[in-house]
């Protein structure tokens, strides 16, 4: 097997991050948190184990298909575990820290601008356009498309990020107080950093297709696997336990395509824009990237260990300068 990266955390975990990493092994331990085992969504089941642990240090292996290239994390958590772990130790886990902050909503509303200027030069008719976020955080990310005349709405599990959002002017619910309203159809659904965490990626997205209306749109975004080298500089720091896909491009195209969508934009960052295709479901195979997918984590590794990622000597640099 080759170990893309060692079985120690590569980040050096605050206090909050160690405390929220022993309550989380507990409760995988006594059997408080259940899991699946995922399965790939080209339906192969032979993968290789690329990784034994995430960047926590967390036991979640890593495999990749051997047919189609995507990258997995082998379990998910249940839905009961997903809806506490969400709520209660996820942002503890990823930003070290469990309320808001000023700086975590100005860089959602940074990640916003970029959507927002991407979905503007793709549907520029869209003033009035009603928007719904799925799993907001703190809302930043609507700001711009509230500032531009559009609806927007959001949903998460986090009340203390909420509450924040809310003192920002924004409609933000938690998600069991959304689910009970009785909501119209949106234009348009966002997702951010969010179909990556999904055990079921079609099956999720089918779902929130009923909350749009027939010509509707999504917009989204997940860290693309074949950007590792540009924004974690190494594997090691890109896998973590809440990811259970790692998408390129491709492989987002076939969740929508699989529903029925038509992509209107899609690079490999990986940003899309889709929307409902008025020809129905025309389903589509996944395209057969192992060697691609495999040969690009080793060659990343190799460059990482050598201190040769010049995305990574560009950042030390800016660091030294500023």
């Amino acid at each position: 097997m080759l170990k893309l990266y060692s079985d120690y955390p590569s980040v050096k975990l605050s206090n909050k991050q160690l405390e929220a990493k022993v309550i989380f092994e507990k409760k995988l331990f006594l059997g408080e948190y259940k899991y699946h085992k995922s399965q790939c969504l080209c339906g192969e089941e032979g993968a290789i184990r690329i990784a034994n642990v995430d960047r926590y240090g967390l036991p979640w292996p890593q495999v990749i298909c051997n047919k189609c290239g995507l990258v997995r994390s082998l379990y998910f958590l249940d839905e009961k575990s997903t809806v506490d772990f969400y709520s209660t130790l996820y942002r503890s886990f990823y930003l070290g820290e469990s309320s808001p902050t000023e700086d975590f909503f100005l860089n959602q509303v940074a990640r916003g601008e970029i959507l927002y200027n991407i979905f503007n030069k793709t549907v520029p008719e869209h003033e009035g356009l009603s928007l719904l976020e799925v799993g907001c955080g703190a809302g930043g990310i609507l700001k711009k498309f509230q500032d531009n005349k559009m609806q927007v709405t959001g949903y998460d599990f986090d009340e203390n990020y909420l509450r924040f959002g809310r003192h920002k002017g924004l409609e933000l619910y938690y998600f069991h107080d959304f689910i009970k309203l009785n909501v119209k159809k949106f234009d348009i659904i966002l997702l951010s950093h969010v179909l990556e965490h999904f055990g079921s990626p079609v099956v999720e997205i089918s779902k929130l297709s009923e909350l749009l209306k027939p010509k509707g749109y999504f917009i989204c975004e997940v860290p693309g696997l074949l950007n590792i080298h540009k924004a974690y500089h190494q594997p090691q720091m890109y896998f973590q336990n809440a990811h259970t896909y790692s998408f390129s491009a491709s492989h987002m195209e076939h969740v929508f395509n699989n529903n029925g969508f038509k992509s209107l934009y899609l690079d490999e960052k990986v940003i899309g824009i889709f929307q409902k295709d008025t020809l129905g479901i025309r389903p589509s195979s996944i395209k057969k990237s192992f060697f691609t997918n495999y040969t690009y984590l080793i060659v990343v590794s190799v460059l990482w260990r050598l201190r040769l990622n010049p995305f990574y000597i560009y950042s030390k640099i800016r660091e030294k300068l500023v």
